[in-house]
């Protein structure tokens, strides 16, 4: 799921990339959000529920309304490329109770309010990615050093550089092959 650029306008499905607009947050208040802009999930057509959907401004006084809540519905588990079981979800509007879906054949495309059709492209997941295999220090075998991040932030680039205590120097390598700096939910790019 992925908003326009800086997290309000229209969601689509794009290629993951990892930036802030691509992390979805699912509430306990039933809003699901993106970190860009912490806007709402919202429906065009708010006094119906359906519509294409857009990340917009929280209506969160004196209550969240029923068009920017949802719930899940079905659910089904596979397991990826990785051998990681994953479990996707319907996610329903809480006002007219139709499924979020992508609005195009093959999972690519708008993302709008729909009929529920218990479709592939009417399920959503958050991607496990294991176990933690390992986390701390990751050393370079030759130099003894330590891959280094540049800043604290998502995207850095990295380096090696003598072993501190430096929180930019811990990282967590997970089941599925990936290794994110500690802390970090999210890669930008390709497996490390």
């Amino acid at each position: 799921m992925d908003s326009d650029n800086d997290g309000s306008g229209h969601v689509q499905t794009y290629t993951c990339d990892g930036k802030p607009d691509q992390q979805i947050i699912a509430c306990n208040d039933g809003t699901i959000r993106n970190m860009a802009k912490n806007y709402c999930l919202t429906p065009s057509n708010t006094g119906a529920g359906t519509g294409d959907l857009t990340f917009q401004p929280c209506e969160l006084y004196p209550s969240v309304p029923d068009y920017q809540k949802f719930k899940t519905g079905g659910s089904r588990s596979y397991t990826d490329a990785s051998g990681i079981k994953q479990t996707g979800y319907e996610y329903k509007n809480v006002k007219s109770n139709l499924c979020v879906d992508v609005n195009a054949s093959g999972g690519h495309g708008n993302i709008a309010i729909y009929n529920c059709q218990n479709s592939d492209d009417q399920f959503f997941y958050f991607r496990n990615r294991g176990k933690v295999v390992n986390s701390g220090r990751l050393r370079n075998q030759k130099s003894g050093q330590c891959a280094t991040a540049d800043n604290t932030g998502w995207k850095s680039n990295i380096y090696t550089t003598p072993c501190t205590d430096s929180r930019k120097q811990y990282w967590t390598h997970y089941e599925n092959g990936e290794v994110l700096k500690h802390g970090i939910k999210h890669v930008y790019g390709s497996r490390w």
